[in-house]
């Protein structure tokens, strides 16, 4: 198993068997290894460079410690995405900072051995709802996960997903600009410009009736005391971890994010954006497999700029409104010639729980740094359009 500097990705859910088999059955995961305690059931699964642990607690266990075990529940009892465990350098450091800027010592620093080597580890909660960190120092380490978790029962799957693209935390208007100083204060993350005419301290603000602003940031590879990678000879795009930051802009409500506080019970991750390097035969197999994807309004593909952008990526305008894919250009910002060539192809999954919370995103970019902002206007557009189609067609009926 490859390492980065986001090691997991962790959910606590009702019902582990049938979200793990999502993730291995739909997705294409491997199942990698399980753990079975006295406080829950686990399944961890992967997909080359992006691996999740999927867990059951149990309705009623003992008060037991279990290594690398915390859980973090939302304002309401509802499946969440609550833990993102990272490795650190200088793991006591980085523990006291957390703390130092208020975040709460969940698991202090301790050492798990099994015949692999030795982890460190502690747990610290963030600034951010109820999410949570599990910080790793894996150094001294040869295992391919973690001590105490069963590896001798495995499925091999297709992982088409190679790695975590990014993070998106949802939050409260106005409170983006304090977690980007928790995490700057903690892990030596920074601001992150995705496009030249963004402006670092305002972030992307997105008007045109969707009301929402992203901030990015992504980790520093050479703070000193941030995170780390015990496998530096990986590229830096499948080891740098990038966290979007989305709130509705003030005065301003935007549906998603309003829909995610709602359902979620307060700020948490929202999303988690997956890498392909073919989204196209992904999501094709993905759908054969009755993965549900939301699909834009057919006005979207009628735009002229995006039937641009799909012919100018080599890809056909039919296939992706067959699949429900989205395109978006660095061009979009108007002002450097040389983004012509640089594309994100995207697309969501609908939520995988019951509430509108925890949803997925298939990502591929040829070259582009950007989240997709110019497709959150266009999808309003087009939605726009639609229902303007829709009244229009309502109205000659009533004739």
């Amino acid at each position: 198993m490859h390492l980065s500097a986001l090691h997991h990705v962790e959910l606590c859910v009702a019902n582990g068997k049938k979200i793990a088999s999502y993730f291995t059955e739909k997705l294409g995961y491997s199942l990698r290894a399980q753990r079975d305690t006295v406080l829950s059931k686990q399944w961890v699964v992967g997909s080359q460079k992006s691996t999740f642990v999927v867990t059951e607690k149990k309705k009623q266990f003992q008060q037991e410690h279990v290594p690398f075990s915390y859980f973090s529940a939302p304002l309401r009892q509802v499946d969440s995405v609550f833990n993102v465990a990272l490795e650190v350098k200088n793991l006591e450091s980085v523990t006291e900072r957390m703390q130092n800027v208020g975040g709460k010592l969940f698991h202090p620093v301790t050492e798990v051995e099994d015949q692999s080597g030795k982890v460190r580890y502690s747990i610290v909660s963030s600034c951010c709802g109820n999410i949570v960190h599990t910080l790793l120092d894996k150094s001294q380490y040869k295992g391919s996960f973690l001590p105490t978790f069963d590896e001798t029962f495995t499925i091999r799957g297709e992982e088409k997903i190679t790695h975590i693209d990014h993070l998106t935390y949802v939050c409260h208007p106005g409170e983006s600009p304090g977690i980007i100083q928790w995490y700057q204060s903690c892990l030596g993350m920074q601001k992150f410009k995705t496009n030249p005419t963004e402006d670092l301290k305002e972030g992307l603000v997105i008007k045109d009736g969707v009301g929402m602003r992203l901030r990015v940031m992504d980790y520093w590879p050479c703070a000193e005391s941030g995170i780390c990678n015990s496998d530096p000879s990986n590229g830096m795009d499948e080891t740098s971890l990038k966290i979007v930051i989305a709130e509705s802009l003030l005065g301003k409500e935007n549906l998603h994010i309003n829909a995610f506080l709602d359902g979620h019970g307060g700020p948490g991750l929202q999303h988690i954006g997956l890498s392909t390097l073919d989204i196209t035969s992904c999501v094709d197999s993905m759908s054969r497999k009755k993965v549900s994807f939301r699909t834009p309004p057919a006005a979207y593909y009628r735009n002229k700029w995006k039937r641009n952008e799909i012919e100018a990526a080599g890809y056909d305008i039919n296939t992706f409104q067959q699949l429900g894919i989205l395109i978006d250009s660095e061009a979009d910002t108007r002002a450097n010639k040389d983004n012509q060539d640089k594309f994100l192809l995207q697309i969501f999954t609908l939520p995988l729980f019951k509430e509108e919370t925890f949803f997925l995103e298939l990502v591929q970019r040829k070259g582009a740094r950007g989240f997709g902002a110019g497709n959150v206007t266009a999808l309003a557009r087009s939605i726009e359009e639609e229902r303007q189609v829709l009244k229009n067609s309502n109205a000659v009926c009533n004739i």
